[in-house]
């Protein structure tokens, strides 16, 4: 049989832009609109178990096939993640459910009952599946019977295996869900539904969503958050990776296809370093808020307040300001990097990744994480192997060829690859995926899309020290145009900026210096980011050189945010200065 499939746009890629309230997608477009019910079954081996229930929409303008006892109907699975110290992790996964009949009702809009009845899901129609529905181990089948990216899976299934309580069902090690282990973790359940001719229609990009949910002390999960913000809701077309980014300004995120196949997605974020080695300041073997404290003061900013310490303004003190501060600073010269790979529907998986690196790096703290298959799937388990030297780091599981079975990302699960290199985020560049099923083109290059924390003004560093070190390398252009002053050779765009907030601690003026290696520009505003309500207090490209400046009046207690940034597309990096008032 030949396989062929529709390219087109997915509304997926508008996130949580209303894309169920867009113009019908071509063919039928089956999405789960709802993640509404949790069951927990205990746990065996060290393993909870649990079951989502699911609620699925078609949002195409052709009925969705949902013929029972062919292989003609959807498969719905359902993956667990967690976020923890900055960390999206993919902590558990199901087996899938084999779907059976349709009710088509009218959650998700007015309901077009389909010509086949419950043979189909009719456009604009509703399917709920219960927890109890979906963790029912009768109707579980193996993930590794399915082709994601043309949806096909067989009419049939063979059962589960393993102790009955867990068999089947959506796995978590239990050391991953309990309260006292995580604290501060945030947890996220996650449905995906694979149909073929969703696939065939080219509409499988937006099949999978995720809904917040909190772990009890008896390890059953809720939508309910402890105190009064009440229930959480289901974020329709987002994946767990995709969530990270939304939850972490930070992360940056693309999506490739592998060659001839599915979508991949990959995810990065990157922070100073603040390791033991450097910021243990006061020996006790751990680097932690204590230290920021202590090298805030150390840096001349005696007595700050927790607050005070909060150098990304996210709301939290924590080792991420830490390492910001320090490099502010100048004391730290290694970044820590935090990738995730996504595999939402390639069947020919990945076998390897490898980011490259900047001549002469030096790599150490390597880590990686990946999700178990379980209940009888034949996969390895075996985690990935590292590598590197001072031009790349890569992980890699066996072959194809070594053995089909190898631990590969296969579709519907996300990895994670962590280290700390010598290189500045900025000297980043691709990130190469080698395919596991082999083909006539088996690597899928990518270019890294940007991260830098302080790129967009809302995520302004706060200046602790006087003589601030930066690089701009890689960042985008978030602020405003500014016609008529500093516009050496008509050019008066900041380009490629990167923001720093400063609090007025007294009145009078302020000089805010620059010493780069590239044609640099600087910016001042006064009270708001520029273009958001911030008063222009200045701007300077030193006539087209390297060394700009901007003096400007400051009163004791206001905000003033300070933009970085080059001329005609120039980054690179240097020093800013700060004197007065």
């Amino acid at each position: 049989m030949v396989w062929s499939r529709r390219v087109r746009v997915s509304c997926a890629a508008l996130i949580v832009a209303g894309c169920g309230l867009a113009a019908a997608n071509a063919g039928p477009d089956v999405v789960v609109w709802s993640i509404n019910g949790t069951s927990y079954y205990g746990s065996s081996g060290g393993i909870d178990a649990y079951a989502l229930g699911t609620t699925s929409c078609n949002r195409g303008d052709a009925p969705l096939a949902w013929f029972d006892g062919t292989v003609n109907h959807p498969v719905i699975a359902q993956n667990l993640y967690r976020l923890k110290d900055g960390r999206m992790e993919q902590v558990g996964m199901s087996w899938l459910k084999w779907a059976f009949a349709s009710l088509n009702q009218n959650q998700c809009g007015t309901c077009i009952n389909p010509p086949a009845g419950g043979s189909q899901l009719g456009i604009n129609c509703s399917d709920p599946y219960g927890s109890g529905l979906n963790g029912s181990q009768g109707g579980l089948g193996a993930r590794s019977l399915v082709n994601p990216f043309i949806g096909f899976h067989p009419p049939e299934h063979a059962q589960s295996s393993g102790p009955s309580t867990i068999r089947g069902r959506l796995q978590v090690p239990r050391s991953d869900m309990d309260p006292a282990q995580n604290v501060g973790a945030a947890y996220f359940g996650e449905a995906q539904y694979i149909a073929p001719d969703d696939a065939l229609a080219g509409n499988d990009d937006n099949n999978s969503s995720v809904r917040r949910v909190w772990v009890n002390a008896n390890h059953s999960l809720t939508f309910n958050e402890p105190g009064p913000a009440g229930n959480s809701s289901t974020l329709e077309g987002v994946t767990g990776i995709q969530n990270w980014q939304l939850l972490d300004p930070g992360v940056a995120l693309k999506h490739t296809t592998m060659p001839s196949d599915g979508r991949v997605t990959i995810a990065w974020r990157a922070q100073a370093n603040a390791s033991v080695l450097s910021a243990d300041f006061n020996s006790d073997g751990q680097t932690n808020i204590t230290d920021l404290g202590i090298a805030l003061q150390n840096f001349g900013i005696a007595g700050a307040a927790f607050e005070d310490g909060d150098a990304n303004d996210d709301g939290f003190v924590n080792i991420t300001d830490l390492g910001i501060v320090l490099q502010e600073f100048g004391q730290s010269n290694t970044f820590h990097y935090d990738f995730a790979v996504f595999n939402m529907n390639s069947d020919r998986a990945v076998q390897a990744v490898t980011v490259a690196l900047p001549a002469g790096t030096t790599v150490s703290n390597v880590g990686f994480h990946d999700v178990d298959s379980h209940s009888g799937e034949p996969y390895s388990t075996t985690d990935w192997t590292d590598s590197s030297d001072p031009t790349f780091i890569r992980w890699e599981t066996q072959t194809q060829a070594e053995n089909v079975n190898a631990n590969a990302l296969r579709w519907g699960c996300m990895y994670n690859y962590w280290f700390d290199a010598t290189c500045s985020p900025d000297q980043m560049t691709t990130i190469t995926l080698d395919a596991f099923k082999q083909g006539a083109v088996n690597e899928q290059v990518v270019n890294l899309p940007n991260v830098f924390l302080n790129d967009f003004c809302g995520n302004a560093y706060k200046i602790f020290n006087p003589t601030i070190f930066f690089r701009t390398g890689g960042a985008t252009t978030d602020g405003p145009d500014h016609p008529g002053v500093c516009d050496t050779g008509g050019i008066t765009q900041t380009e490629n900026d990167i923001w720093y907030r400063y609090n007025a601690d007294g009145t009078g003026t302020v000089t805010v210096a620059i010493a780069a290696d590239y044609d640099a520009k600087i910016a001042v505003y006064e009270g708001a980011c520029g273009g958001a309500g911030g008063v222009f207090a200045g701007c300077d490209d030193d006539g087209g050189g390297s060394n700009p400046s901007v003096n400007f009046s400051v009163t004791n207690g206001e905000v003033y945010f300070i933009r970085i940034g080059g001329r005609n597309g120039e980054t690179g990096g240097g020093e800013m200065s700060i004197s007065g008032p």
